[in-house]
């Protein structure tokens, strides 16, 4: 799969939305299915396979946020929960029950379409300790994953192979926010649960370390609500 051509699920009540989501996805060069029943929608995104779902909060019934855990609990594709009000704590129930982002509705489809197009470069853009590309350097912080090797001004850092991976994938997508259920089904290699708080722990050990090699601390921020970034 590429961010050019990818399979994506629509599960949205509202036929003529999800036409329009159709119509603008098709040109970007995406295959697109569509769902306007939420128990219905639930069963494909478990049992196909698609690299990003487009998930109403609002369904009747059964509403986006029990879809999502309800997905999450065998499915790690990335979801955007569209939502009429998406402020406060219900965008923090969104992300604590998996979601990658959101959109609120009216939704400007040309917006969209960038979000989707940034979730799939960046779910496409992952790569394990086995990839081509072994070495990281961002002004003074230096790392080599042949060797696990972290580097602060020449200051050797030692970090475990679970910290060390944390950090690649924040420095590798600088600037950018990487949700929290992301970072513990990459790193760590398995469900995510929100009462387990081992991103966090093993975060909080890395930002120490660095630290007290001589990284500024503002380096390696928490977003609240969102997830982790390295600036």
């Amino acid at each position: 799969m590429s961010p050019a051509s990818a399979n994506i699920l629509v599960i949205d009540e509202d036929p003529r939305l999800c036409e329009q989501l159709h119509e603008v996805l098709r040109e970007h060069g995406h295959h697109v299915a569509q769902c306007c029943d939420g128990s219905r929608g639930l069963l494909q995104a478990v049992s196909e396979k698609f690299d990003l779902i487009l998930l109403n909060v609002f369904l009747p019934g059964k509403n986006g946020l029990e879809i999502l855990r309800a997905i999450r609990k065998s499915r790690w594709t990335p979801v955007i929960l569209l939502g009429q009000s998406m402020e406060g704590q219900l965008r923090i129930q969104g992300f604590r029950s998996g979601a990658d982002d959101f959109v609120e509705q009216p939704v400007c489809l040309t917006e969209l379409a960038l979000r989707v197009q940034a979730i799939l470069r960046r779910t496409c853009s992952v790569k394990d300790l086995r990839a081509p590309e072994t070495e990281l350097h961002v002004r003074d912080l230096y790392l080599n994953r042949q060797n696990l090797q972290v580097l602060v001004h020449e200051n050797p850092v030692e970090l475990t192979p679970v910290q060390f991976k944390l950090l690649w994938f924040l420095v590798a997508h600088q600037h950018e926010v990487l949700p929290k259920p992301y970072l513990h089904t990459l790193v760590l290699e398995k469900p995510f649960c929100r009462h387990d708080r081992s991103i966090d722990m093993h975060l909080s050990r890395v930002r120490k370390k660095l630290e007290e090699a001589g990284l500024a601390p503002d380096r390696v921020q928490t977003v609240h609500g969102k997830g982790y970034c390295f600036v």
